[in-house]
């Protein structure tokens, strides 16, 4: 089963724009995007996809305050309890 999820993630960040919003309703569960998001302009045009979620990963490899600068563009902050 993991390897279908895993299988079904690679095939779908092949995909393009429209191909995702089909999927999404079609599938009728929530499509979380992922890939090159490395800014919150890239942030932004994975949205723009049709994806219900973005999912960042290299990307804060190599930027780990992506996510504070991501929210911030959005308007939002991220609370750090030490």
């Amino acid at each position: 089963v993991l390897l279908m999820v895993i299988s079904f993630f690679i095939i779908l960040s092949l995909l393009h724009k429209k191909d995702k919003q089909f999927l999404s309703i079609v599938l009728k569960i929530p499509v979380v995007g992922n890939g090159d998001v490395t800014d919150f302009k890239s942030y932004q045009h994975m949205l723009s996809t049709g994806v219900d979620g973005v999912m960042i990963g290299r990307g804060a490899q190599g930027k780990p305050w992506i996510f504070g600068e991501v929210l911030a563009q959005k308007g939002q902050t991220i609370f750090v309890y030490l």
